[in-house]
């Protein structure tokens, strides 16, 4: 069951991404460059074929203009370290 959940997880978390990647109107290179990661790996995550690091996570938020909040966790519970445990 927690491995369904993290799968699920991974997806819909790639696609909150990618739809908030697409409101700010940029492309897949232009979010790479902007936090220092390839295209595919932009690519990766919104496909929910990989979680991005803790540190891109925090970048994604700033760049996208989001809070960890969106992204599922509580900024007073949340850790980066938290996110290493599901990090492949």
């Amino acid at each position: 069951m927690n491995e369904i959940f993290l799968e699920n997880y991974k997806i819909n978390l790639g696609l909150y991404i990618k739809a908030h990647r697409e409101r700010k109107e940029y492309t897949q290179q232009q979010l790479a460059e902007a936090i220092g990661v390839t295209p595919k790996s932009i690519s990766y995550i919104e496909r929910g074929e990989n979680y991005p690091s803790p540190d891109n996570l925090f970048e994604l938020a700033k760049v996208l203009d989001m809070s960890l909040d969106e992204f599922g966790f509580s900024h007073k519970k949340f850790d980066k370290t938290m996110l290493g445990t599901i990090v492949p």
